[in-house]
This record gives C-alpha cells, structure tokens and sequence, in this order.
C-alpha cells in the first residue's frame, strides 16, 4: 500500500494538512510543516523527543489536549513519517490517553503481522514441512536454555533445489555476505551465493544468526564445507547430472555433419538440412542454447569432437 507523500512546492507552507502516514523527505521539512500548521491553528505545542530517527510533539495547552505528533524515520532511511497522530476529541468525541491509544496500535499490529513468540514456537513445524514438501533440503536449528525455557539462536537452510544447483552446474566459487534484520528480535542474516553459466548469483543457502561474528560464519563454514566434500567425490570434473545431459548431447551430435572453416568457426548441418554457424572461441551460433545455459548443444558438440576436444574444457 502507498503512502501520501508531503509535496513542499505545492503546499508552499502557506495551507498546511497533515495526515496519519503521510511521508516527509526528512526531519527539517516535518518540523516545518508541523510549526506551520500550529501557527495556523494558533496552538502552542512542546517539543520532546528530536533526533536523528524520531520527532515527537504534544500540546502544552493547561487543559487536557490529545494533540499528539510522532514521525519515525522509515526503515530504509529515507523519509520520515508519521506514525501515529491523535485528535480524537474533535474527529469522534472520544477522549482517550495515550497509553490507550499506544496499546490499541500494537494490538492492531499484532493482529496484522502476528505474535513473534508464537511464530517461534511454530519453527520445528515450519522447518519439518521443508523437508517434507523438498526432499533433500538441509534444515539446523540451534537453540539455548535460558532457565527451564528453549530460546532459539540460530537456524541453517539449503534447499535441495540450490544445492543440486550448485553442485551441478555452478562455478566452484562462494560468496559470502550478510544483512542486518529489522524486528523487535533483530539479528542478521546470512547468505552464500555462487555464479551460474550465465554469470548471475545463484543462492545457495542462507543463515539467521544472533549477530555476524566469528562464531556465526563458523556455523555456517561448518555446513558449506560438508557440501564441499560431498562434491568432492565426484568422478568427473562436473557433477553427475551435468555429466549425464553431456553424454546424451554427444550422442545427438553423432547425426550431425561438420564442415570446419578455420580459426574455429564451423558449419553444422543436420539430418534435417539445418544449416548452423558455430564459433567455438566465442561460444557464439544461432540456436544460442550454449549462450543461454552454459551446456553446448548437439550442433557445438558435433564441432568439439570434430576438432578432438573435451566438452568439459
């Protein structure tokens, strides 16, 4: 859902309205537009909270007044907006203290986004469905005792589909990174990524940890490198399921005939008298299969036997 922003050209801060959610570009141009406003209404208001992140108002009117202003930078750092703003005397004729009117918007907000300590307590659940509905996905979860009370710490996932993906058809490169986590429990999270055929980030497994230190990469080193020794045991330079899709293309390019131009640059007909340019040095040709993924096509492979090269090359 998007919020109204606050255009300072068109107001011009000569007829002020603000309203709940209303977005600011920074702390200066709310303050203003706030001054201007209470000018306007001829009210009298007191400063008490004014830093880099928050800006609060109330009135200082002797009589009881519900004027209560209150922006908070956004989450992405840019912006500030109004949380919440009360006046319900006039709008609905109900006074209500700010205490109250703090516990009815959490209430809501727990109602909209959930309870976190419930959404916890449901993890074991959440991580056995993974396995379940993706066979092969590796799920650790790692918790402390504080008391007599199991708190969580840290949780490990690699679903199956990443890892297979890795493993078979990735660079044998990792990179590692990590982001903080907004929330009330806060904490970071974690991620490794490696490079596919086509030269983009593959993700390959992602932890949420208490806080990025040593011990936190250690937990998630520990878990990559066991998948490094599984790879390790491969027979052939490619993992198995790219062994078997090079196998089979070499077969299909034993229909094809070759025609070799120098400097690597090929013609390739096929029994269908499909007529192919294929340049080797540039990976370049018309079916653009090998461009694509990574894999040379029957009509490349054709050429790479033709010049008695390996396909894994």
């Amino acid at each position: 859902m998007g919020f109204p922003g606050f255009e300072q050209s068109k107001h011009d801060f000569e007829s002020i309205e603000i309203d709940v959610r209303q977005i600011f570009p920074n702390a200066k141009v709310f303050k203003k537009a706030v001054t201007e406003l209470l000018i306007q209404q001829s009210r009298q208001v007191k400063l008490i909270k004014n830093d880099k992140r928050r800006v609060r108002y109330v009135c200082k009117s002797e009589i009881e007044c519900p004027l209560y202003v209150y922006a908070l930078m956004m989450d992405d750092g840019i912006g500030f907006q109004i949380n919440f703003a009360k006046q319900l005397r006039d709008d609905t004729h109900v006074d209500v203290s700010r205490w109250n009117f703090y516990r009815a918007w959490r209430f809501a907000s727990r109602a909209l986004r959930g309870d976190a300590k419930e959404q916890f307590g449901i993890l074991w659940d959440y991580c056995n469905e993974l396995k379940r509905s993706n066979p092969g996905t590796t799920v650790k979860i790692q918790t402390r005792l504080v008391g007599s009370e199991v708190r969580f710490e840290r949780i490990y996932i690699c679903f199956d589909a990443c890892k297979q993906g890795y493993m078979e058809g990735c660079r044998p490169l990792v990179g590692l990174d990590g982001c903080h986590l907004k929330g009330n429990h806060k904490g970071q999270i974690l991620s490794t990524v490696g490079i596919d055929p086509n030269n983009s980030m593959f993700p390959i497994a992602f932890s949420v940890v208490e806080a990025e230190c040593k011990d936190s990469w250690r937990y998630m080193a520990r878990r990559i490198e066991a998948k490094r020794i599984k790879g390790s045991k491969w027979k052939h330079v490619v993992g198995p399921r790219i062994w078997k899709l090079l196998q089979k293309t070499q077969q299909q390019a034993r229909y094809h005939d070759v025609d070799y131009h120098g400097d690597l640059q090929f013609e390739v007909r096929t029994r269908g008298l499909d007529q192919y340019i294929v340049n080797l040095n540039s990976k370049h040709y018309a079916c653009r299969k090998w461009e694509l993924s990574g894999l040379p096509c029957s009509h490349a492979m054709a050429c790479i036997i033709h010049r008695g090269l390996q396909p894994t090359e």
